[in-house]
């Protein structure tokens, strides 16, 4: 078996290692290695870290350079500064809950949005009941195609403010079908042929022809409308 590697003296940013901690088991099994960090902050408490985090510069300091570096916008609480954490979160905190759908599957925050003030440059004020979207590449990377790694890897700009519905319609997992010659998701075929969201999920939940689910009309029998 190989001896674990150590980064007892080295510094990462404002982080000094000062000792090695015990390795971290994780819900999926694989193991994490860890280290006790000391903050060159001054702040006197220890930092446990995992080393990736220290060796992939995901995490610098104990907090305090976050801390800093929001302040000086003076827009800590916004919005767009929410969204924008939201964003860094899922795609670099491992132990975030949707972690898994992002950075788990290899998805990146490009360096000119990977701050607050080139976030907010790109994107501006966040309108009211809208959220950040990957748009029009929605399983692209958060991009600003113009800092110097979007413009290295050839990432475009593919960052926007959208609505719910437009968002959930982006959806990698959402459907579209084809219906009497419209083609859209299920939420705009409901509403171009008038009828709930909800009665056509049922519909086809329970084996409903597609073209049945959406135009059949309501309280129908699957069986009349199949032998009509």
């Amino acid at each position: 078996m190989p001896k674990r590697k150590s980064l007892v003296g080295q510094v990462f940013t404002r982080l000094e290692v000062i000792s090695d901690a015990p390795t971290h088991v994780g819900s999926d099994g694989r193991k994490y290695r860890q280290s006790w960090c000391k903050c060159r902050c001054g702040n006197p408490d220890l930092v446990l870290v995992f080393n990736c985090n220290l060796t992939g510069e995901k995490t610098h300091s104990c907090g305090c350079f976050f801390l800093e570096r929001i302040t000086k916008h003076g827009q800590a609480g916004t919005p767009s500064h929410r969204s924008w954490q939201k964003m860094i979160q899922r795609c670099t905190n491992e132990k975030h809950i949707q972690f898994k759908d992002w950075g788990g599957r290899g998805i990146k925050v490009c360096n000119g949005l990977r701050g607050f003030d080139g976030f907010f440059s790109v994107l501006g004020d966040r309108p009211e009941k809208k959220v950040i979207d990957r748009w029009p590449n929605n399983d692209g990377n958060y991009s600003c195609g113009k800092c110097e790694e979007c413009l290295k890897n050839g990432w475009p700009l593919n960052v926007r403010w959208a609505t719910m519905a437009e968002s959930n319609r982006n959806k990698r997992d959402t459907r579209f079908f084809e219906i009497q010659g419209v083609r859209g998701c299920m939420t705009d075929l409901a509403a171009h042929f008038q009828i709930k969201v909800k009665v056509v999920e049922k519909r086809l939940r329970t084996g409903w022809p597609p073209e049945a689910a959406f135009t059949a009309p309501f309280k129908q029998r699957i069986s009349n409308w199949i032998g009509r």
